[in-house]
Order: structure tokens, then C-alpha cells, then sequence
């Protein structure tokens, strides 16, 4: 569905920015590893549409939950975000995939 959606904003001459959450987090990995994770953040604020698919498969860390945290409060009442999940929302209280 995010990609749908991210591909529909395309086409209507929106620029829009796809994850998979894994690549996110691992981007962002790299990002603080070469000393880059200030370019993500204004790469993801630049863009009219962010969508972040298949969050919640796995437990995260504190550090991917800040930064996650951090791109979707740099955004707020600001431009439009997607956020999936293929888990119910019950499955994130029984500890194995908790989006908190």
C-alpha cells in the first residue's frame, strides 16, 4: 500500500521517498558510521511524501527508535508520511515486535 501511494504521488508530481524499514535503519547505520546522518534527515525533509513500509516486523533498538522518532517529528503538520505494518496492532504489546 505505501509503495502504491508513494508511486500515485509520483505521478501526480509530488516527490515522494520509499522504505522498507530495514533499509532505513540500516541507512541510517551507515549514515553515523561515515559521519553522513545529517544528509538523511534533509533528504527526508525535502521530500513531499515519506512513506516507511513493513515497520514493526522486528523488536527495534533504542537508537533506531530515536532516530525514527526523530524523522517522524521533523515532519509533523509539515509535509505527508506514510507508516505500514503487515502485525495488528495487538502484536505489538506481546513484546515480540513492540513499534515502542
Amino acid at each position: 500500500m505505501a509503495c502504491a501511494l508513494s508511486n500515485q504521488s509520483c505521478r501526480k508530481g509530488y516527490r515522494a521517498l520509499y522504505y522498507g524499514t530495514s533499509r532505513l535503519f540500516d541507512d541510517l547505520v551507515l549514515a553515523r558510521a561515515t559521519g553522513t546522518q545529517a544528509r538523511l534527515p534533509g533528504r527526508v525533509a525535502r521530500m513531499d511524501v515519506v512513506a516507511i513500509d513493513d515497520s514493526a516486523l522486528r523488536a527495534i533498538g533504542e537508537q533506531e527508535r530515536h532516530d525514527l522518532l526523530a524523522l517522524l517529528e521533523g515532519r509533523q503538520g509539515m509535509r505527508s508520511m506514510i507508516v505500514t505494518s503487515e502485525l495488528p496492532p495487538e502484536n505489538g504489546t506481546n513484546g515480540s515486535a513492540s513499534p515502542h
